[in-house]
């Protein structure tokens, strides 16, 4: 230990961004992709005013403007839109500006960390090209939707845990929080504290199993403080001491499709919950979830004391240990999928349409009456630059991250987390498994719990490109400094 000690301690430490200092024609690349990034988000910006709102948008925008929590989702996002609401900041129109600006800001913040980490400035600059050019992010910075701040917390979370190769409790401390916080921003990130562990052990181990065991805690209480902040309130408010009340509905309608109850011994409170189709005529997850005249959730009669929750999260765990081999082939059916060369559906799948740029307004928010909603928040629109829209939708053709480009990505990164040839004395294992866990983690969790979305990969833009060009370096490079390692 004491030899490993000494290493450690005389091992090159980063200067402050080192790729800096190179000639500034090195940084050419990124300023030019930065600068497409921009007038991209311009033009969408100008394109589809003030805002794109979808019918999970009125229930953010309401929780801003009253203060108040929602039974189906986490609301940590309304926190964001709260001083755009209250403090003058422009309203609807402000906040799709302020989504482009943390989408640039997103990518020179991997840049900067990619250079410090010691990557190629060309390589660098590519990693951010997913994230300044696809057409799924540009659209989804327009949106009033919670998809753009998760993004900017995980990526806040990674840069807290590796700007330096050997981080004290306070830094560990505030990604937890930025973890935390994104919980309460999309519930996919309440699993997330387990695959950070890791990097907080591979940190504090060289040191020692007491320094590892700080930063874990530390990491942990970071962590928890937000869920608990936001579950007491949401206590205040409902009387459950939890996220939401939707997360055994949400199982239901993911399960439903697939459930066979045959040989499955099921009370009486639960028997309707069975579909009587045969799988392959049954309705598509989202149905199960929001068809509230068919879907067998909406027609369960509870037993004196239990709530209909209670009868769905039993229904749901019967169904799991019944079926374990079934559960598990759609979840990683779901997984893969979000790999693809081209973002196709399936005609049972959410459509993908909301996310894309097109020609016309979205007809999505017809359901909650679009027109007030945006008056109520901007005092007109929605307005359509029919020409600027033009020019986004034929773009769209071109603005797209092949998914077999993005699978390579987390190849290449979870290799070199494993100390594959060069890899092992690198020094950029933990950072490669820290970009690659998260959103690999994002991704499991959102096809355990809901039906795919293409919406629900967008972690993959900003987190799987840094994760391969890590990768990549650590696996090509030798004039590496050796840094901690994923045990």
């Amino acid at each position: 230990m004491a030899a490993t000690d000494t290493r450690l301690a005389t091992s090159p430490q980063p200067s402050p961004v080192p790729g800096l200092r190179r000639p500034l024609l090195a940084h050419l690349p990124f300023a030019l992709l930065l600068l497409a990034g921009a007038v991209l988000r311009l033009m969408t910006w100008g394109a589809y005013r003030p805002a794109l709102l979808f019918p999970d948008s009125r229930v953010y925008l309401l929780g801003a403007a009253n203060g108040t929590l929602s039974g189906s989702r986490p609301v940590g996002y309304s926190a964001f839109l709260w001083p755009f609401l209250h403090l003058h900041l422009g309203g609807l129109p402000s906040i799709s500006l302020a989504q482009h600006l943390l989408g640039l800001a997103m990518a020179a913040a991997v840049y900067l960390l990619l250079l410090r980490l010691g990557m190629w400035p060309w390589l660098a600059a590519l990693a951010t090209a997913p994230l300044l050019l696809d057409s799924m992010q540009l659209s989804l910075e327009q949106y009033v939707m919670s998809d753009v701040l998760f993004q900017a917390l995980l990526l806040a979370a990674c840069l807290l845990l590796l700007w330096r190769r050997r981080p004290g409790a306070p830094l560990l401390l505030a990604a937890g929080l930025a973890l935390g916080a994104a919980a309460t921003v999309r519930s996919v990130g309440l699993l997330l504290l387990a695959p950070v562990a890791v990097t907080a052990l591979a940190m504090g181990r060289p040191l020692g199993w007491r320094r590892a065991l700080l930063l874990v805690a530390a990491l942990t209480v970071g962590f928890t403080l937000p869920l608990a902040a936001y579950m007491t309130a949401f206590h205040h408010e409902s009387g459950n001491f939890a996220m939401t009340t939707y997360s055994s509905r949400f199982l239901y309608a993911r399960l439903a499709p697939i459930a066979d109850c045959r040989g499955l011994a099921l009370p009486p409170s639960e028997r309707s919950l069975c579909p009587p189709e045969p799988p392959g005529r049954r309705m598509a997850s989202n149905a199960y979830m929001w068809d509230l005249r068919r879907s067998p959730q909406y027609q369960v009669s509870p037993p004196a004391g239990k709530t209909v929750q209670q009868v769905l999260a039993d229904f749901d765990r019967r169904v799991i240990l019944h079926q374990p081999v079934d559960y598990a082939l759609l979840v990683g059916r779901d997984v893969l999928r979000g790999f693809q060369p081209f973002r196709t559906v399936g005609p049972k799948d959410v459509a993908p349409t909301p996310w894309l740029l097109r020609r016309e307004l979205p007809s999505n928010g017809s359901r909650f009456g679009p027109d007030q909603l945006y008056r109520s928040f901007a005092g007109y629109g929605p307005v359509l630059d029919r020409p600027l829209a033009g020019i986004l939708a034929r773009y769209q053709h071109v603005g797209h991250t092949p998914g077999p480009v993005l699978a390579a990505c987390a190849v290449a990164a979870l290799l070199a987390a494993a100390g594959v040839g060069r890899a092992r004395r690198s020094g950029l294992r933990v950072a490669a498994w820290t970009f690659a866990a998260i959103c690999l983690a994002v991704l499991v969790i959102a096809a355990l719990g809901s039906a795919f979305s293409w919406r629900y990969q967008l972690p993959q833009l900003v987190l799987l490109p840094p994760a391969g060009a890590l990768g990549l370096t650590a696996l090509l490079r030798r004039d590496l400094p050796v840094g901690p390692e994923v045990p």
